[in-house]
């Protein structure tokens, strides 16, 4: 419970909640991603003869959640760079949601990892 003391303390009520606007803006984009492309999946299973099954619907499953981590992997790296920075909301040097993507894109641009 100190824990939590010390955040509000610090940063007032709203610490508690830093970083999380983004997130709930995309939640419901992220969502309606991962069901269509599950249902997409189901589709083209059906589509190529593949009989419906549970190994079906986990396939379709493993589909879309691929699928979703183009979408949730930015969405957490800029959740948490905004829950990393030490300027509150409002004052000088304090960066939002939409700010801190243009900032990632124009220092760091799109990393596309290999595997390796």
């Amino acid at each position: 419970m100190g824990v939590w003391r010390a955040m509000a303390g610090a940063e007032g009520a709203r610490g508690l909640f830093k970083g999380m606007s983004y997130p709930l803006y995309t939640t419901s984009l992220q969502n309606a991603v991962t069901f269509q492309s599950q249902r997409a999946g189901e589709r083209a299973l059906e589509a190529a003869g593949v009989p419906s099954s549970m190994a079906t619907t986990c396939m379709a499953g493993m589909f879309a959640g691929a699928v979703q981590t183009f979408i949730s992997s930015p969405v957490e790296l800029l959740k948490i760079r905004l829950q990393l920075q030490r300027a509150k909301p409002g004052a000088p040097g304090y960066v939002g949601p939409l700010g801190m993507l243009r900032r990632v894109l124009k220092y760091e641009g799109v990393a596309v990892s290999s595997g390796r």
